[in-house]
């Protein structure tokens, strides 16, 4: 955490505005979140109830082959088929969220927090934000939320991002930015 290494500066030096240095980079934990112990329980449990259903479907066409109309054997084919490709989608929903969250990168600066995603970059001025709360979890992780402070010009703007969420050392992170934050606000007053 007190050094920032070399390929994170460059994440983020096509964003940096002039004499902006980087403080500190961090980033979510994506497996924490993606394969939390429910998360992974609920999909494993929708994806073998509707696995051993498209099977019961399947079993139901093969039985009474002989007796079916064409329609019942391709409804039944169908049904099949839509609950076994369901029941791969519930487990595959982690895997997506992982992927999604693993390239998230946080940043702060001497200026302003950042949020780095595949798309694009969120940022906020320092002068706007005040650290609201701390969300521990679970390992030394957690959640540094933030919220509007009386500097901002219009109190009814929205924040770009609601904080570093599932990060690894919570609190020395929000010491970092208040920190940040009193000498960006010493800045201005002096």
């Amino acid at each position: 955490m007190d050094t920032i290494s070399q390929s994170n500066k460059e994440l983020f030096l096509p964003y940096m505005e002039g004499s902006e240095t980087l403080i500190w980079v961090g980033r979510p934990e994506a497996r924490r979140i993606a394969f939390s112990t429910w998360r992974l329980v609920y999909a494993v449990a929708i994806a073998a109830a509707l696995f051993l259903l498209g099977l019961f479907f399947f079993t139901l066409l093969l039985e009474g082959h002989n007796n079916r109309t064409g329609f019942e054997a391709v409804f039944l084919i169908g049904v099949a088929a839509f609950t076994i490709l369901a029941s791969l989608f519930t487990l595959f929903r982690p895997v997506r969220a992982y992927l999604k969250l693993s390239h998230i990168r946080y940043a702060i600066s001497n200026l302003r927090v950042l949020m780095l995603t595949e798309e694009k970059l969120e940022s906020m001025a320092l002068l706007q934000l005040d650290v609201s709360y701390i969300r521990p979890r679970r390992g030394h992780r957690g959640d540094v939320l933030f919220k509007a402070n009386h500097h901002r010009p219009n109190k009814r703007d929205k924040l770009s991002f609601p904080g570093f969420l599932w990060i690894r050392d919570a609190h020395p992170v929000a010491n970092i930015l208040e920190a940040a934050i009193e000498t960006a606000v010493r800045k201005i007053h002096y």
